[in-house]
């Protein structure tokens, strides 16, 4: 149960930083659209790569090594 709390509240966080920052994108001072656009796209990728790739790779890699390494000591 705990570990379902984490990942929504890490989720939670990335949505609430990119509400946050995304009004920011209109301001007419031009450092402040600098600022944002790269924390934007910083919370952007951290949460595709948090929700798709690497749970992807983790799932893909260990077949991976299983079929490379067949001497290897983790059976599967």
């Amino acid at each position: 149960m705990i570990k379902i709390e984490q990942k929504y509240l890490s989720k939670l966080a990335g949505i609430s930083t990119f509400l946050i920052m995304f009004p920011v994108l209109f301001a007419p001072i031009g450092i402040y659209a600098v600022i944002s656009k790269a924390i934007i796209l910083t919370v952007i990728f951290g949460l595709l790569h948090g929700l798709f790739i690497v749970p992807v790779l983790l799932t893909a890699l260990p077949n991976c090594f299983a079929k490379c390494l067949p001497n290897c000591c983790i059976k599967h």
